[in-house]
């Protein structure tokens, strides 16, 4: 009986430290806060980038896929251009936090051959390229940001299956939420783009399924150019175009 028991008390000895081998592997996010000033809230990691990039912050070692970065606001513009390669989410923290483009010639914001990253809470600025770049990357959001004055704002390239969602887009000289490449089921909702020098919403020919809903454009000289078949546009809205409020193929359900 002795015997049985002492069995009995092994495997329950064994299972439990086989649990705790498991759940010490399991990583959990590390969260990391940015400032110029002081830090805006506690985090596991805080990072002072005065004088140095952002992006010094996503190469450091410190920072895992699957991490959290939150940046604080500052009373003077961050000035960087982040290359997002890596697992990760990026926060503005409690508002809008602007960057504008150190290298004009640069995306603010680069994500790039990497996937599930979420951007929120950004007000991105003076790029000659775009405000966010999304290029072979999938499952990635972009929430409540704000780009303008870019050349583009808002570009998904060569890239599937991402998000974007209650982001603004105005004062740009060549389209705001553009849909380009080799890019299949997005998804854009809630979003407006105004004053814009082209089209407001854009999906070229080789981009398809993607689903545009309860999107808003005005102010710019087309609405909504979708040309991508097998795309869904759903309660959008378009007023006050120069040249046409919706242009798309005929492989479009528009309703």
């Amino acid at each position: 009986m002795k015997y049985q028991k002492d069995i009995f008390t092994n495997k329950v000895s064994f299972l439990f430290l086989l649990f705790l081998i498991l759940f010490s592997s399991i990583g959990f996010p590390a969260t990391h806060i940015v400032y110029t000033s002081a830090p805006c809230t506690a985090g596991d990691f805080t990072h002072d980038v005065t004088g140095i990039s952002i992006q010094t912050v996503i190469d450091d070692g410190t920072v895992a896929p699957g991490d959290i970065i939150y940046v604080c606001s500052e009373a003077t513009n961050y000035s960087d251009n982040i290359i997002i390669n890596k697992s990760i989410e990026i926060h503005g923290f409690e508002g809008q936090v602007n960057i504008t483009a150190l290298d004009d010639n640069l995306p603010v914001f680069y994500i790039y051959e990497t996937n599930n990253s979420v951007v929120s809470n950004f007000t991105l600025s003076g790029s000659s390229t775009s405000g966010i770049m999304i290029n072979n990357s999938d499952y990635s959001t972009i929430l409540n940001t704000i780009c303008h004055d870019n050349t583009h704002n808002f570009i998904l390239l060569d890239s599937s299956f991402n998000s974007l969602t209650e982001n603004l887009a105005y004062n740009d000289v060549n389209g705001s939420f553009s849909i380009l490449g080799e890019s299949s089921y997005n998804n854009l909702s809630f979003n407006t783009a105004r004053d814009i020098d082209g089209s407001c919403f854009y999906s070229n020919i080789t981009s398809t399924h993607s689903t545009l809903k309860f999107n808003t454009a005005y102010n710019c000289t087309n609405g909504f150019s979708l040309q991508g078949n097998f795309t869904i546009a759903i309660n959008n809205t378009a007023y006050n175009n120069s040249e046409l409020g919706f242009f798309h193929s005929d492989l479009i359900i528009h309703l």
